[in-house]
């Protein structure tokens, strides 16, 4: 990335002693009194399955997507099951290769396996050729915990591998039979026996076949394996003697637990906006079609649905239904209206917010206000291209949006619509003192508020996908395509969340909550929202796309799919 510097005499330095966010940071370690927390294996019981195996196991982890090359002799690469790789170093002679060669990773265990993860007892057996401590709840707790980013469960300590499912669904996560990436595959004791020892096993989902035919598994503490750690292939069919067999269970600590959200209204939200006590979010639906009604002697008629957009109102404490509608606008679905985003102002001593209303029919785009008391909303202007999801700020005397056409300014109780910036990519805005800054395909750029020139501040190798507008205490933050999450404090640089070669990862927002710089994150499947407090991450798991993510000192809000959602620190 680039920077350059702005116009003469002003100082670009944001904060000389502001804190530099470290990058891809585990989570601090929780110092507890241990547990007895264990897994157990017969030292005896073979990994590989009575199917000679194929030469190529191909697989997709989290890391990578890949083609993992096994030695061994020819058969049906599909035909293949037992280790993949075993390991941290020098592997057995004649063994599969360590698991720190790509595209397999032990997620960086062989650094740290001595510490505690989760309240769980860090070595229960050691390898006795290379003295390798073990234990299969610490490993699974310590990916879970540091490459997921989940809370430690509440209360701390799931016990041994054969309680987990049970102590885990107290917590409020799923347990179920489905295997996802990320997932833990459980087994209960004496499973297979005597493969499963008396206190279970758990490992770490790092792939799944088509229709679950099979996974791949990391797994510490199986006796079989150098350094008692490796990875493996499992196929979904009944046990065979002494293989490893197929999980009981898989247990989803990406969702749910104690740290979940709480739902503070059913209504999902387009864009969302907070004040210090109130969240104030735009929603749009259609209604369903009422069912076909008759007449006697004529034939049935359908009554047409309707096209519904909604600004609304709440409490940070709302419960769902408590939640007040401040406007309402409805039309035909066959020319729908769309609310998007908002923004409030004090204006002669009343507050209003601002919002976004689209007729994509027409392609039209309006700016209208509503009393934030609730009332009958005024148009101010039509944009002169359509706004769509862009943004919408305020500085409390101006408005600003980006539409198709450019970056546009207004007063704030209407009148002339400005031209700050022409252009068709600009679509993330932020205010920040005199300057407002907004994003155009890879660049970020910054022009005078009041209007002047644009001077471009970074160049990114992808596509901005969130902004959020300098702070003193962070800096200018960005989001880009490639899943980076990066800051600019000054003039340096600094990886909140750096891309992962093959994988998608999706950044929908990024902002300052308290300490925390907060942003969203969507993996194939799964989303996030993570939070940075100088080093300490924190996350909690969404359920779909997160919008518009962000918070106070206590809790973060978003909206996804469930809803508008809370997760209080």
């Amino acid at each position: 990335m680039t920077a350059t510097q702005g116009p003469a005499g002003r100082v670009r330095r944001l904060s000389a002693s502001g804190p530099l966010r470290a990058a891809a940071v585990s989570a601090a370690l929780l110092v507890v009194t241990l547990t007895g927390t264990a897994c157990q294996h017969a030292a005896s019981a073979a990994v590989q399955d009575a199917v000679t195996p194929g030469s190529h196991a191909t697989f997709a982890t989290k890391t990578a997507v890949t083609t993992a090359t096994v030695s061994t002799t020819a058969a049906s690469p599909t035909s293949y099951a037992g280790p993949l790789c075993q390991g941290w170093e020098t592997p057995v002679s004649g063994q599969p290769g360590p698991c720190t060669v790509t595209p397999y990773t032990p997620h960086g265990y062989q650094d740290v396996w001595t510490n505690s993860y989760w309240n769980m007892l860090a070595v229960q057996e050691t390898d006795p050729n290379t003295g390798v401590g073990a234990d299969c709840t610490n490993y699974a707790a310590f990916v879970e915990s540091t490459i997921y980013g989940v809370p430690a469960p509440h209360p701390v300590g799931l016990g041994n591998a054969t309680d987990w499912p049970v102590n885990a669904q107290k917590d409020g996560f799923t347990v179920n039979h489905t295997p996802t990436v990320g997932s833990v595959a459980q087994w209960y004791a004496n499973d297979n026996s005597p493969v499963i020892g008396s206190d279970g096993h758990v490992a770490i989902v790092e792939a799944v076949g088509p229709n679950d035919s099979y996974i791949v598994i990391s797994q510490d503490n199986w006796h079989t394996d150098t350094d008692y750690y490796g990875w493996a292939k499992i196929w979904n069919a009944p046990d065979a003697p002494n293989t490893e067999p197929w999980p009981d269970n898989f247990i989803h600590f990406t969702s749910g637990g104690h740290g979940a959200a709480a739902t503070l209204s059913y209504s999902h939200a387009n864009r969302l906006l907070q004040s210090t006590g109130n969240l104030y979010w735009t929603a749009s639906q259609t209604a369903p079609v009422v069912a076909a009604r008759t007449a006697r002697g004529t034939a049935a008629q359908t009554i047409q649905g309707t096209s519904e957009a909604i600004v609304y109102r709440a409490s940070k404490t709302n419960q769902p239904g408590q939640e007040r509608i401040l406007y309402q606008e409805a039309s035909s679905p066959l020319s729908p209206v769309n609310f998007q985003a908002i923004t409030y102002a004090n204006v002669g001593g009343s507050w209003y917010g601002y919002f976004v209303a689209n007729y994509p029919l027409w392609q039209e785009s309006v700016i209208k206000r509503v009393p934030l008391a609730g009332g009958a909303a005024v148009v101010l202007a039509t944009s002169p291209a359509a706004i769509g999801t862009r943004d919408l700020v305020t500085d409390g005397t101006s408005l600003y949006w980006a539409d198709a056409g450019g970056i546009r300014m207004m007063a704030i109780d209407g009148g002339t619509v400005q031209t700050l910036a022409s252009g068709g990519t600009f679509a993330h805005l932020g205010l920040a003192g005199s300057w407002l800054y907004y994003s155009a395909g890879n660049n970020i750029l910054e022009v005078p508020a009041s209007g002047g020139a644009s001077t471009t501040l970074v160049s990114a190798p992808s596509a901005i996908t969130a902004l959020y507008p300098p702070s003193t205490a962070n800096g200018l933050l960005w989001g880009e395509a490639n899943g980076s999450v990066t800051g600019l404090d000054g003039d340096i640089f600094y990886d909140l969340q750096a891309p992962v070669a093959g994988v998608s990862v999706s950044v929908t927002s990024v902002s300052v909550a308290g300490n925390y710089i907060v942003w969203a994150n969507c993996y194939p499947g799964w989303c996030q929202i993570v939070g940075n407090d100088n080093g300490s991450v924190v996350s909690v798991a969404t359920a779909g796309t997160p919008v518009d993510a962000q918070g106070d000192g206590g809790a973060w809000f978003w909206g996804d799919p469930s809803g508008l959602e809370k997760s209080v620190l």
